[in-house]
């Protein structure tokens, strides 16, 4: 499991951690309240109210279980695809709403920036979500789903 699913993360992980040292940014600077509110409990909620509980785990545990069954395999995509789906959704729509925020105070400065930074880390919080958590899990259950046939 390690192979399949946390070395990959491990991977891209340190990409980031390279990429943000290269920028020579604060760290602190990526991290926003409201913005990782809406993406990590917002976005996640219209799929797993969809799917319900039991299809979550089985979401979970599918792509690495000994012997899953094509049906569980099959549940794990559909659970992450609406998941992939409604993560880069929600992130769209925070970040259209803090534009337009935006837009309507531009003339007061400190207003420009918190809104702006809503809208980017919205859109990175998703693309991070994607690749960290969602990519892995589709990418093994497919890959099951395949030696099964």
């Amino acid at each position: 499991m390690f192979r399949k699913f946390w070395l990959p993360i491990l991977v891209v992980a340190g990409m980031l951690v390279y990429i943000h040292l290269v920028t020579n940014s604060a760290f602190w600077l990526m991290f926003d309240l409201p913005a990782l509110l809406i993406m990590l409990v917002l976005a996640p909620l219209p799929s797993c109210l969809i799917h319900g509980a039991g299809n979550i785990g089985t979401a979970f545990k599918a792509p690495f279980a000994a012997n899953p069954s094509r049906r569980d395999l099959q549940t794990a995509i559909a659970f992450f695809q609406a998941l992939c789906g409604s993560v880069f959704g929600f992130a769209a729509c925070a970040a259209i709403i803090s534009l337009v925020s935006m837009m309507r105070n531009l003339e007061d400065p400190t207003q420009v920036g918190p809104n702006l930074a809503i809208a980017m880390l919205s859109l990175f919080y998703a693309a991070v979500i994607h690749v960290l958590l969602v990519l892995p899990f589709i990418i093994n259950a497919r890959k099951r789903l395949a030696e099964l046939d």
